[in-house]
């Protein structure tokens, strides 16, 4: 998992996944809840066209 301040480092030079692993576990979360309703606009839950996997695989 890659999280970059964009604002400070444009070149994406200093990844701060590790020192920041509570912001990566709620950012993974949201997108996986996307991911499930199939949508990221308001509206009904949407079928996903394909098996929805997580990666990483969840052990």
């Amino acid at each position: 998992m890659h999280l970059y301040d964009l604002a400070t480092d444009p070149g994406e030079t200093r990844n701060l996944a590790a020192e920041q692993p509570r912001r990566v576990a709620d950012m993974t979360a949201a997108y996986g809840a996307l991911v499930t309703a199939g949508r990221s606009t308001p509206g009904p839950a949407a079928k996903n066209d394909v098996a929805v996997r997580p990666y990483p695989p969840e052990r």
